[in-house]
């Protein structure tokens, strides 16, 4: 399973702690896809925390976020289901900006297997448990992800999940080839740089997103 950490804050999360699992409710992550595939990417949360793992669930494709127990091995039953509301996504990765005090996540946008030129997408929240927000769109027959997409086709791949090197997030992108073997496909890695933008959807002004990939 493709995995990324959370650069985490230099104190605890001040923000609303997660919320206690409900009896008889299955976990958040429960039935995800299998730790072969690229659909989940676990996440370090702020000190004195556990870690998490972000996954997608099959069908509608929605993001859960679960706590994992402190070594990160078995789930906790304790987390949050349907990430920002987005459905029909997939690829998730993410990052604690420390300058925003925000979680950034990225995500393939819309789901596609195996499919060269996917457009990204981001999220945001001030708490790894709640808070999460996609920019929306207006306008009729107007494209859902049309605000959130910060770019259209990930640098000609699909993104993946997002590593933290040395405390820098990198986009994790693969290049496929379009083969129904993949094996050879190439890895490329985008520095990724958070920029809060004011702006919404219908105030008639430009919109540039909050992030971008230098391909």
């Amino acid at each position: 399973m493709p995995t990324t950490r959370w650069a985490a804050p230099p104190r605890p999360d001040p923000a609303a702690p997660a919320p206690a699992p409900t009896a008889g409710t299955a976990s958040p992550c429960s039935g995800s896809a299998p730790a072969t595939a690229t659909s989940a990417s676990s996440t370090r949360a702020p000190p004195a925390t556990p870690p998490a793992l972000v996954c997608t669930l099959p069908g509608a494709a929605q993001l859960n976020i679960e706590q994992l127990d402190p070594s990160g091995s078995g789930g906790s039953g304790v987390g949050v289901r349907k990430v920002a509301g987005l459905r029909k996504v997939e690829g998730p990765g993410g990052y604690w900006d420390p300058v925003a005090r925000l979680y950034v996540l990225t995500y393939a946008d819309p789901a596609c297997g195996y499919c060269a030129g996917t457009p990204i997408g981001y999220a945001t929240a001030p708490s790894l448990y709640s808070g999460w927000e996609a920019p929306g769109n207006v306008g009729w027959s107007a494209p859902a992800n049309g605000r959130r997409v910060f770019d259209a086709n990930s640098c000609g791949g699909q993104p993946r999940t997002v590593s933290v090197v040395d405390g820098r997030p990198w986009q994790v992108i693969d290049l496929w080839l379009g083969t129904r073997n993949e094996a050879a496909a190439a890895t490329h890695l985008v520095p990724l740089a958070y920029t809060p933008r004011a702006g919404a959807a219908g105030d008639g002004a430009v919109w540039r997103p909050p992030l971008a990939l230098a391909c």
